[in-house]
């Protein structure tokens, strides 16, 4: 009928994220998660889903941060200058990821159409870490001032689990990560 929506249900990976020592993985660890899309070393997923069954002491929230809207407030000559730049990342494959990525940073939502930011943190863990660089003609490192505006309280949300919780986000438009 006129108007009605349609779904298309893909059922993904499920990955249980619990602390394990024997992963050698920072994910699986109790250190911080620097913010980062799923999929960026394979086919990325348009939502994600995520449930907490059990949730102990402080920490540990998972923060979100909404590239749209950094892209929305960034000036039009820093605009310009990001349509040139990619993001180079490798890692070796300890976990369900790695090899070599190039992305540019600038991306079409392939569902709204929006401009959204393909760009993530450092990963400087001892476990399994994320060499990361930026490519292009750009005499700025654009890297933690990327970082800086991610994580302004404008353009960010820090999610505090409680069991029984469960949250849905756009994986094209919003990065996450998680706090230590």
């Amino acid at each position: 009928s006129p108007g009605a929506l349609n779904f298309n249900l893909i059922i993904g990976y499920l990955m249980e994220l619990r602390e394990d020592v024997s992963k050698q993985n920072y994910l699986f660890s109790r250190e911080c998660v620097p913010l980062h899309w799923d999929g960026a070393f394979h086919t990325s997923p348009s939502v994600l889903a995520f449930q907490c069954v059990e949730a102990e002491g402080d920490g540990g929230e998972t923060v979100f941060s909404d590239t749209t809207r950094v892209w929305q407030a960034a000036a039009a000559e820093e605009r310009r200058e990001w349509q040139d730049l990619w993001l180079h990342l490798a890692t070796e494959k300890k976990a369900h990821y790695g090899g070599v990525v190039e992305a540019p940073i600038v991306a079409q939502h392939p569902h709204t159409q929006e401009t959204i930011l393909r760009v993530a943190e450092p990963v400087t863990s001892d476990l399994n870490p994320v060499a990361m660089r930026l490519l292009g003609a750009s005499s700025k490192n654009w890297i933690p001032e990327f970082s800086r505006r991610l994580m302004a309280a404008e353009n960010s949300y820090a999610h505090k689990w409680q069991p029984g919780d469960v949250l849905l986000a756009d994986n094209h438009a919003l990065l996450h990560g998680r706090r230590a």
